[in-house]
């Protein structure tokens, strides 16, 4: 599964990615949620999932091909049955498109106001396409971290996600 494990909406593009040929299932809380689907090896799946509630387990049942093989000489260790999980956790930042952030935010902020700013890293784990994450003037210290914008996690020409600093605000991530 290489879909980001946050979302900030009530559908999720999951998205994964076989080693080979097969067939697979998706299922959202332990319930079927696709038929069964041909999987073709190295080729990205891709299916929005409604999701329910603030949690979200998704697993992806995968039954390799038994006549599949790498090469003439290469096949796969096991062509027992293998389930990907991963669970989502949903939430909504900001208010009318905006996330705010401080060097001091925390995580279980609502990003909603400068008092109530996250920090950097939680808001591009929720950031939603359109949205602006805005940077209270300061110095981030990152020493010891690294901010991950996970795959996946894309806005797109018409609704691209911002990061960029307050007005009149000077940021430094250091």
């Amino acid at each position: 599964v290489t879909s980001p494990a946050t979302a900030s909406g009530d559908v999720y593009q999951l998205v994964f990615r076989t080693n080979a040929d097969g067939t697979a299932r998706v299922l959202k809380d332990g319930a079927a949620v696709t038929g069964t689907l041909r999987i073709r090896a190295d080729v990205y799946c891709e299916m929005p999932v409604e999701l329910t509630g603030d949690e979200t387990e998704l697993a992806v049942e995968f039954t390799p091909d038994p006549a599949f093989t790498f090469s003439a000489f290469r096949r796969l260790s096991s062509y027992d049955p293998c389930v990907f999980t991963q669970t989502v956790t949903r939430r909504a930042l900001g208010k009318d498109g905006v996330i705010r952030v401080s060097k001091n935010g925390k995580a279980e902020n609502g990003g909603t106001s400068p008092e109530d700013a996250v920090d950097l890293q939680t808001a591009l784990d929720y950031a939603a396409p359109g949205q602006t994450v805005l940077l209270s003037a300061g110095v981030y210290d990152l020493s010891g971290r690294t901010l991950t914008v996970a795959r996946g996690r894309d806005g797109s020409e018409e609704k691209p996600i911002a990061v960029k600093p307050a007005e009149n605000a000077f940021v430094t991530l250091d």
